[in-house]
């Protein structure tokens, strides 16, 4: 890093944040065409993925060629299945210190919520697609990546979104520590060709004011949510009554009560006058 970014990030000045495609072309850098280059005509790299404990971990392996290269990397000495060049968009093969690297970028900025046990993190990568998905500590049958971000000591919940991740700590766990594990449950699930999850859409409600009630809490109140590192989920309406769910650092946070009623209860009384009366928490 230099000065000048030193600077810039000690006075809180940052760029704005790239999440690159999950889907962009698996690529060559320059010092890997550089030893390519250097290879004997019948020599190559042959690159594959091993199942691992969670995903599949890519591996480049030099040596004798194992015939031409899939027409994305024509030219080059490369040969690698198709199923495995999906598997690794995103990334790029790279020769660093004598040896071959699958490589994969991460930046990951953490910011403070009004919660003060729960914490928002932007990742450079996409996470998750759809809606938000909420996980809890000790749930069975994990996706491999809440999966890892759960087993780091002192998480009680994550919520993935977009290129987010919330996490809720037990109270008392030190942020550094949150912090170094939520980047090493990233890089881990990144390096094992880890793909976002997807959240699913919302259903039709079983009344037609249902669908009218998330359409005002998308556009007027979840977008402010989303930044302070939680979600709220109808859950339903009857009798001029709104039921809702709060995940993420909105769990547990102290002010959830006023946001509750003079965010999202006064919210939609204006928008439905005489026919919403209370939301509550379910």
């Amino acid at each position: 890093m230099s000065l000048f970014d030193a600077v810039k990030r000690f006075l809180g000045i940052q760029p704005p944040l790239v999440v690159h495609a999950p889907d962009a072309a698996f690529t060559v850098t320059e010092a890997a065409r550089a030893r390519l280059a250097e290879l004997p005509p019948d020599q190559g790299v042959h690159i594959d993925t091993i199942e691992a404990e969670r995903g599949r971990l890519p591996r480049a392996v030099e040596g004798e060629s194992q015939g031409p290269p899939p027409p994305a990397l024509d030219g080059l000495a490369i040969t690698i299945s198709d199923a495995d060049l999906e598997l690794l968009e995103g990334r790029s093969l790279h020769w660093q210190d004598g040896r071959w690297v699958i490589q994969v970028s991460l930046e990951l900025r953490a910011q403070d919520t009004p919660n003060p046990d729960g914490r928002l993190y932007l990742a450079s990568q996409l996470l998750a697609t759809g809606r938000p998905l909420y996980f809890v500590a000790g749930g069975d049958d994990l996706p491999d990546l809440p999966a890892l971000l759960l087993d780091r000591p002192g998480v009680r919940s994550v919520l993935l979104r977009d290129n987010t991740v919330a996490v809720e700590r037990e109270p008392g766990t030190p942020w550094d520590a949150i912090d170094r594990g939520v980047d090493t449950a990233l890089r881990t699930w990144l390096g094992a060709c880890g793909r976002p999850l997807r959240g699913g859409t919302d259903s039709t409600g079983r009344d037609p004011i249902e669908d009218e009630i998330r359409a005002v809490l998308e556009e007027k109140v979840l977008p402010a949510v989303h930044r302070d590192g939680g979600t709220i989920e109808l859950v339903g309406y009857s009798n001029g009554t709104v039921l809702v769910s709060l995940h993420g650092a909105c769990r547990t946070c102290p002010s959830s009560t006023a946001t509750l009623r003079g965010g999202v209860e006064r919210t939609l009384r204006e928008a439905f006058p005489g026919r919403i009366e209370r939301v509550e928490a379910v």
